[in-house]
């Protein structure tokens, strides 16, 4: 097995919004309204890294991020994806295949996951 102590297993907001394109408000906009919340983080996430993210939640987020800006895929959309395919839990957005089609992603046939 590799050494892993020079590997960065957790993110604060600052990485996530260069890895992603994601701005700090919309982090704290999706965590706040349930949407999407960090893997690791405080109660009231009031001090400076009270949201911290995994590998997993960067991967997802971006693929979020692409949907959102490159394919311009409604929030509200996204949300009814996400409960639509809740029962992949963690593995939402990081192990589904979405396809686009007039800014809608079709979940329903056409996603798979792998």
């Amino acid at each position: 097995m590799p050494e892993l102590g020079n590997v960065i297993v957790a993110f604060g907001e600052e990485h996530v919004e260069r890895l992603t394109g994601l701005t700090p408000a919309q982090l704290r906009y999706w965590d706040r309204t349930g949407f999407f919340a960090p893997s690791y983080a405080e109660e009231g996430r009031n001090s400076a890294y009270g949201r911290i993210y995994s590998f997993k939640d960067v991967v997802a987020l971006r693929t979020l991020g692409l949907l959102r800006r490159q394919h311009n895929v409604p929030l509200q959309h996204l949300r009814r994806v996400a409960e639509r395919l809740s029962h992949l839990e963690d593995d939402l957005w990081t192990k589904t295949t979405l396809y686009v089609l007039n800014r809608t992603s079709q979940e329903a046939g056409a996603c798979r996951t792998r």
